[in-house]
C-alpha cells in the first residue's frame, strides 16, 4: 500500500491561527509525542511534536485505500474529524471548554497517523483515541467529580494468580478513581468490576482510564504454562526366595509409584506391601498398578522342588544301627557361632540323632542323607548347613566344641561318602542351646530321653 506523509504541509490542513496556542494545548501533543518516542518511533514523535507548535489545525483526510484497508476506524475518525471541523468554526463554544477541541485534535492527529503507517501494533492505541475524541466532542459536560478533581486517574488492577497451567482460569479485579471512562484491552469497562478469564497463552492485560486532560495506565501479566505430563505408574516386586521346597512359603514384596491402585495375583492390594504365599507349583507372580498416567504390569516366576516322600520325613526311627563312622577326635579350634532364631523359608531342616560325634545312621537315615546328596548334586546352587547340639551337661565352652565336632563329622561324611565339596557345606555349634526336649524332669532329675533327643545334628538345605 502507497505511504502518504502527515508531513505534506497545508494540503488536507485547514488552519484556524497562526500563533502557538496555549501551553495546555501542547501538553497533550506533547503526551502522545512522548508515547511514539517510547515505542521507537522518533520520525512520529517529532511530527506530533511540530504539529502542537502550530495553530490548531484540521486532522488531514484519509485516503482511499486506508478507508478500504481500515474501514472500522476510518469511518469513525471521519465523523469525529467533520465534527471537530465545526467546532473549530463555532465561536460561541466558552474558553473555559476550548480544551476538548483542543485534545480531540491531538487525539485525531494521533489516529491519522498510525493509520497510514499501517501500525498494526498500534491498533490498541489507535481505539483508544477514537474513543477519547469521541468523549471529548460528545458534548457532555464533565462530571462534579471530575471537576471537583484535577487529579489523573488512579488504578487498582490486579490479578489473583500471575501463573497458571492452560485451561485454568484467573480472575481479573480493578478499581479507577478520577476517571470518566476506561478501557481493558481496547474494551470499553466500567470503573471498577471483576472478570473471568480463560487464557490460552501467557497474555497482558492492559486497562487505560481517562480523565479530564490526564489518562493513566496499568497492566497485569497471566503466563500461561503447558500442564505436566502424568507421570505413568511404575511397579516392582520381589520374592524371597526365589526357589522353594513343595509345601514352603515365599514372601512377596512389592512397590508402586504414581499408581491409584495394584493387583497382586487377581486381588487387590495395597499399593506397597508384603504377603506371604504358598505355592504348590513352579508358577508365575503378576501384579498390575493402575494410575491417571496409565498402566504398569510385571512378572516373577517362583521355582518349586518337589521332594519325594521318604524326605519330607523328618522324624527319627526308633530303630538304631550301629554307628558307622568312628569317634576319631579332629583337631579343631574353637568357634563362636551365630544364633538360629528361626528357620528361613528358603531352608528345609533334617534332624539325625548323635553318639559321640557321629550320626546314628540306621537305614531310613542313610536313605535320608543319600536323597540330600542327590539334590546337591542335580542342582549346584544348593548347599547344606549343619549346626551340631549337645545335653546340658558340661560347661558352655566343652559343649559348643563338642557340637561343632558333631557338626563336622557331619560334614566329612557328606564330603567322604558322598563327594560333596567342602566350600558347599558350613558347620555350626550351638552347644546345648535350642534343646528338643527338656534335659530335666520337673522333679529336677536328668530325663533320659531329653538327653538323647538333644544329641543331635540338624542338616538345612538352603537354596
Amino acid at each position: 500500500m502507497k505511504k502518504y506523509s502527515l508531513f505534506i504541509p497545508l494540503l488536507f490542513v485547514f488552519l484556524i491561527a497562526s500563533q502557538a496556542q496555549s501551553a495546555e494545548r501542547q501538553s497533550y501533543f506533547e503526551k502522545i509525542s512522548s508515547h511514539l518516542l517510547n515505542q521507537g518511533d522518533e520520525m512520529g514523535a517529532e511530527l506530533i511534536r511540530e504539529l502542537g507548535h502550530f495553530g490548531a489545525s484540521i486532522p488531514r483526510e484519509l485516503s482511499p485505500e486506508i478507508k478500504t484497508f481500515h474501514n472500522n476506524y476510518s469511518e469513525r475518525y471521519e465523523e469525529l474529524r467533520s465534527k471537530l471541523k465545526t467546532l473549530f468554526l463555532d465561536t460561541s463554544i466558552p474558553s473555559k471548554e476550548r480544551w476538548r477541541i483542543d485534545r480531540a485534535e491531538a487525539a485525531l492527529h494521533f489516529v491519522a497517523y498510525e493509520l497510514e503507517q499501517e501500525r498494526f501494533a498500534s491498533i490498541r492505541d489507535v481505539n483508544f483515541y477514537l474513543n477519547d475524541a469521541a468523549w471529548i466532542l460528545s458534548g457532555m459536560k464533565p462530571t462534579a467529580s471530575s471537576v471537583e478533581s484535577s487529579l489523573p486517574p488512579e488504578i487498582d488492577f490486579f490479578s489473583d494468580r500471575e501463573m497458571i497451567v492452560s485451561g485454568e482460569t484467573v480472575l481479573l479485579s480493578w478499581r479507577i478513581k478520577n476517571a470518566e471512562t476506561a478501557f481493558l484491552n481496547s474494551e470499553t469497562i466500567p470503573l471498577e468490576g471483576k472478570l473471568i478469564e480463560r487464557p490460552i497463552g501467557t497474555t497482558y492485560y492492559y486497562l487505560q482510564a481517562v480523565g479530564r486532560g490526564a489518562r493513566s495506565e496499568a497492566g497485569v501479566i497471566v503466563a500461561v504454562s503447558r500442564p505436566k505430563p502424568i507421570p505413568p505408574p511404575r511397579i516392582w516386586i520381589a520374592v524371597e526366595p526365589e526357589m522353594v521346597l513343595s509345601g514352603n512359603s515365599v514372601m512377596v514384596r512389592w512397590r508402586s509409584t504414581n499408581a491409584d491402585s495394584v493387583i497382586l495375583d487377581g486381588e487387590t492390594v495395597a499399593l506397597n506391601g508384603r504377603k506371604l504365599i504358598r505355592p504348590d507349583n513352579t508358577r508365575k507372580i503378576h501384579a498390575i498398578a493402575d494410575g491417571t498416567g496409565g498402566t504398569a504390569a510385571t512378572t516373577f516366576e517362583v521355582k518349586v522342588i518337589k521332594l519325594p516322600e521318604r524326605l519330607a520325613d523328618t522324624t527319627t526311627s526308633e530303630k538304631e544301627e550301629p554307628v558307622i563312622e568312628s569317634a576319631i577326635a579332629d583337631s579343631i579350634n574353637y568357634e563362636s557361632s551365630e544364633t538360629y532364631s528361626s528357620m528361613s523359608n528358603s531352608e528345609t531342616k533334617f534332624i539325625i540323632q548323635c553318639k559321640g560325634t557321629s550320626m546314628i545312621l540306621n537305614a531310613e537315615n542313610k536313605d535320608k542323607l543319600k536323597e540330600i546328596s542327590n539334590l546337591l548334586e542335580k542342582d549346584s546352587t544348593l548347599r547344606l548347613i549343619i549346626v551340631g547340639y549337645t545335653d546340658d551337661k558340661g560347661s558352655d565352652e566343652s559343649n559348643m566344641r563338642y557340637s561343632l565336632k558333631r557338626a563336622n563329622r557331619a560334614r566329612d561324611y557328606f564330603c567322604r561318602r558322598f563327594r560333596i565339596s567342602r566350600e558347599r557345606i558350613e558347620t555350626k555349634g550351638r552347644g546345648s542351646a535350642e534343646p528338643i526336649l527338656p534335659n530335666r524332669n520337673s522333679d529336677g532329675s536328668v530325663s533320659k530321653e531329653g538327653i538323647e533327643a538333644n544329641r543331635r545334628v540338624e542338616i538345612l538345605i538352603v537354596f
